[in-house]
């Protein structure tokens, strides 16, 4: 019976804890609809820079899948040229 009671008050603890612990957004909800609040703009940047992010990503997926595509004396030549920063003459020797 003291363990189960002891359990309660540490877990109760723990929650009381978390939710004290939660930032509370001070933002008006006009702030937020019309883009004025400062959580609003850093959401905005925030999704811009991920939306960046994954045009990248898939910029490099499509890149990467059409290196595939060519022999492999062609990625070589690529490779050096490109990534490697070798000179044409360089490369030519592939």
């Amino acid at each position: 019976m003291f363990h189960s009671l002891w359990l309660f008050r540490i877990a109760s603890n723990e929650v009381n804890g978390f939710f004290a612990n939660i930032r509370i957004s001070k933002a008006s909800p006009d702030e937020v609809v019309d883009g004025s609040g400062s959580e609003y703009r850093e959401f905005k940047e925030e999704l811009k820079s991920a939306q960046e992010e994954i045009s990248k990503n898939l910029l490099f997926l499509e890149l990467h899948q059409a290196l595939a595509c060519l022999k492999n004396r062609y990625q070589d030549v690529i490779t050096l040229r490109f990534f490697e920063n070798k000179k044409v003459k360089e490369s030519q020797k592939f």
